[in-house]
């Protein structure tokens, strides 16, 4: 995985591990060029929503502690 990112490990206090990832600063430019990423993307519709807009079409907050 060499030049994707740096991954560091870390461990709460309860034992549980955690992974965070940083990704590489030239990988992240670019797949945010134009017509770099051809994959596809789930819930396209709301790429420019505000939180507001996404709030209203699910009925507010609640449902994430569904």
């Amino acid at each position: 995985m060499e030049g994707i990112g740096i991954f560091t490990p870390s461990i709460k206090l309860d034992g549980r591990i955690r992974i965070n990832f940083r990704i590489n600063r030239r990988l992240q430019e670019r797949l945010n060029m134009s017509g770099a990423f051809t994959g596809e993307f789930k819930n396209r519709e709301n790429i420019g929503k505000t939180m507001v807009e996404l709030e209203a079409e699910v009925g507010g907050l609640p449902w994430i502690l569904a």
